[in-house]
């Protein structure tokens, strides 16, 4: 499989234990804000698998894609699951098919996006530790 595109951040899982350190509710402040940098990637990775997969139609559980946050990364990945064993024809390179022409070109369309919505995030969590 081709290398998988990522934004790298230094430091998130230090970041969020000392938020939940500050405030409870900073924390959760921050996992909102990484799913809300996610979305725009969720939304062209959906719209790229209708578009650049062949029988692969609007509708179809493969075209629609999930957001997870753990504390070392924010990911998008397909909702459905595989489905071996299921009586089905398997495309033996599907996943390789929706990396390369969904997710890998979602994450380079809104990657300037993603980093200007997280520096605004981490300016906004500066500007209340120095007010505070």
């Amino acid at each position: 499989m081709p290398p998988v595109g990522e934004i790298r951040v230094e430091g998130l899982r230090e970041l969020s234990r000392a938020l939940a350190e500050a405030s409870p509710q900073a924390r959760k402040e921050l996992r909102g804000v990484l799913r809300d940098a996610a979305r725009p990637v969720q939304r062209r990775a959906q719209y790229l698998a209708a578009v650049e997969i062949t029988n692969l139609d609007a509708g179809d559980p493969w075209d629609k894609a999930r957001i997870g946050i753990t504390q070392k990364e924010v990911y998008v990945v397909p909702r459905q699951k595989g489905v071996r064993g299921r009586g089905r024809k398997r495309r033996s390179r599907f996943g390789e098919l929706l990396m390369e022409k969904a997710y890998q070109p979602a994450l380079e369309q809104n990657k300037h996006e993603i980093v200007r919505s997280f520096d605004a995030m981490l300016d906004r969590i500066a500007e209340r530790i120095n007010a505070a």
